[in-house]
C-alpha cells in the first residue's frame, strides 16, 4: 500500500483553522459560483437536448473539481505556494503554447 505523500505527512503542512463556521462555508463567495456552475451546465443541457452526446456532464464534473480543488489550495498556507510559484507560472505558460 502507498505510504502516502510525504508532504502530507510532515505536520503544519496545512494551516490550522480552527472552528469551521457555518457563515463562512455558505458564503456567496462559495455559494455563488458553484450555482453558476451548475445553472450553466443546464443550460447546456437544454441547448444541445438534440444531440446524441451532450456536453453539460463534462462541464458540470470539471467545475465542480475545480471549485473543490480550489477550496483545498485554500487550506495550504502561502509560505509553502510561494516557493513554488515561478515553477508553476512557467509550466502554465508552456501549456499555454
Amino acid at each position: 500500500m502507498i505510504n502516502g505523500i510525504s508532504l502530507l505527512k510532515k505536520k503544519r503542512f496545512f494551516q490550522k483553522k480552527g472552528n469551521i463556521n457555518r457563515k463562512i462555508v455558505f458564503s456567496p463567495l462559495l455559494v455563488i459560483p458553484l450555482a453558476l456552475v451548475v445553472i450553466s451546465s443546464i443550460l447546456i443541457k437544454s441547448v444541445q437536448r438534440e444531440f446524441l452526446q451532450s456536453d453539460f456532464l463534462n462541464h458540470l464534473f470539471t467545475g465542480l473539481l475545480g471549485y473543490f480543488l480550489a477550496i483545498f489550495i485554500s487550506y495550504i498556507p502561502i509560505e509553502r505556494i510561494r516557493k513554488y510559484v515561478f515553477p508553476f507560472y512557467f509550466c502554465s505558460l508552456i501549456s499555454l503554447l
